[in-house]
């Protein structure tokens, strides 16, 4: 799936993430800085101005930034600049663009910093058409260069895609920590922003951060930042409104929710948008608490594990809801009745399902018993053609029977002790010892077949009797029962229920 891009920025290679503005030509002159050949102006870039130069010692090119000429006499100005060059050069990290030197000439302050062929992030995901799983690889990479800056103790502040170069081989790079500041307090670096001024630009900046309170400003704000970025990237758009007055847009950062990427990207993975939404939490305690967080859970995604920000629970959001009326105490009475009548209802079906699924369970074990009963039926029907042929003379036919008795049956015990052509003396005790713990009742019947083919009749009948004197035959092995019954009727004529009362009679030969 691809990712949706509305904004039209420009595709031209930038140098560094500077602005491509108008260029200003002959009226702003080309900075005279030993050590280096300039060689054409890229454009503005916060307080400065950068161009395209050569230094003549490496003849590498780089890019030469110096203050604009309307800041010179700034002194606040000049220190936030001094401030980027000596926070910027801290900073060593493949996806951070590189300060190699800085200094003053005749009272102009310059630094020279590696010089990035790239485009903006948003121009190049939308140049490539990138995917969702591009994107996060993208995100990747810069959440691992701003979390290096972090752990060097400086918070970037300017987070967006204009200050991401993205080069032909698909490598993001952070430019311009102009509004850069340090996570120490006791560093002598500092920031000159004063509580209540809001620096940074709008459209990315955290709540903290739009209400001008510098005091709270943490890690967590260039989270924020990226959240926003991520927005854009996915989806083409921001979280809120943005494009009215700055004050509309900073009251909007503060109190408006984000637009849920998925309605903007309405098969968005659902992962993706939790981690968005996450990043782009009001309260900084409700944000990760850190941009190795964000990257944890992004990479998470990247390998199919779960991650993190879907762990946020239903009660929060609750709260959340109800917070946002508290004005009418009737809609909350009104909602605690809604969730109550939908648990009397949710238990109510409860019962039912359970009524359902115990009847379910009775029918299931009916069917069962009539399956397990039908079995039975069927292998004592082939038993039964088997005995007949085996009574008829037709052995070998009757031996292909055996097949359908699964090995260490009953019945197949039975079928090969009756086509064994051994006389019954010899054969009987081995018989014996294998059914008469488990299937007396079946043994003595079988027996009584072979005894009945043998022309012992007495014998045999003794035998069906001796099988129907076992308690309950009738409840436990009902085609048995009947087998032995119809054996009896034939021989005998008796019709009434024998066999009960002459355990022992006859013999065997």
């Amino acid at each position: 799936m691809k990712t949706h891009h509305t904004s039209d920025p420009s595709d031209l290679p930038t140098a560094s993430a500077l602005t491509p503005g108008p260029t200003v030509g002959a009226s702003v002159p080309p900075p005279q800085i030993p050590g280096y050949e300039i060689l054409g102006e890229v454009g503005a870039a916060g307080q400065g101005r950068v161009w395209r130069a050569r230094q003549l010692s490496t003849r590498r090119e780089v890019a030469l930034k110096v203050p604009r000429v309307d800041l010179l006499r700034s002194r606040k100005a000049l220190t936030r600049f001094e401030r980027e060059v000596e926070l910027a050069a801290r900073l060593s990290h493949p996806n951070i663009a590189r300060i190699y030197d800085s200094g003053i000439h005749q009272g102009l302050y310059y630094y020279a910093m590696e010089l990035i062929d790239g485009i903006w992030l948003d121009a190049y995901v939308k140049k490539h058409e990138l995917s969702e799983h591009e994107v996060l690889r993208l995100m990747q990479l810069i959440c691992d260069a701003i979390q290096h800056a972090h752990q060097h103790g400086v918070i970037h502040r300017d987070v967006k895609p204009s200050n991401v170069l993205v080069t032909k081989d698909g490598q993001p790079h952070i430019v311009d920590f102009g509004l850069a500041m340090t996570i120490s307090t006791d560093d002598t670096v500092g920031t000159m922003s004063m509580e209540g001024e809001v620096t940074g630009t709008p459209a990315y900046m955290s709540p903290e951060q739009a209400a001008g309170l510098h005091a709270q400003l943490d890690t967590r704000t260039d989270v924020y930042s990226l959240g926003v970025v991520f927005y854009r990237l996915i989806t083409g758009s921001f979280p809120y409104k943005v494009d009215a007055s700055v004050l509309e847009t900073v009251r909007n950062i503060q109190e408006c929710d984000p637009v849920r990427p998925s309605k903007i990207v309405p098969h968005l993975d659902r992962d993706i948008e939790a981690i968005i939404l996450r990043a782009l939490a009001k309260e900084p305690d409700r944000r990760y608490q850190s941009v190795a967080e964000l990257k944890g859970d992004i990479d998470r995604r990247l390998g199919g594990m779960p991650i993190l920000a879907r762990s946020d629970s239903s009660l929060y959001l609750l709260r959340k809801i109800i917070a946002r009326h508290r004005y009418s105490s009737t809609v909350a009475a009104l909602l605690l009745v809604i969730v109550l009548g939908f648990l009397c209802f949710s238990l109510q079906l409860c019962v039912g399902l359970r009524q359902a699924n115990r009847e379910l369970g009775e029918q299931q074990q009916l069917f069962i018993g009539q399956t397990e009963e039908f079995m039975r039926y069927a292998e004592f029907a082939v038993l039964a053609e088997f005995l007949n042929r085996w009574h008829n003379g037709h052995g070998q036919s009757a031996e292909r029977f055996a097949v359908f008795f699964a090995e260490g049956t009953r019945e197949a015990i039975a079928v090969h002790f009756l086509a064994d052509e051994r006389p019954l003396s010899g054969k009987i005790t081995e018989f014996e010892e294998e059914l008469q713990e488990s299937e007396p009742c079946f043994m003595e019947c079988i027996i009584a077949e072979h005894l009945l083919k043998d022309g012992h009749r007495p014998e045999a009948i003794a035998g069906y009797r001796a099988c129907l004197s076992h308690q309950d035959l009738a409840q436990k092995d009902r085609w048995l029962a009947i087998w032995a019954k119809s054996r009896l009727h034939e021989m005998t004529g008796d019709t009434e229920d024998v066999g009960l009362s002459v355990a022992g009679e006859g013999g065997r030969p």
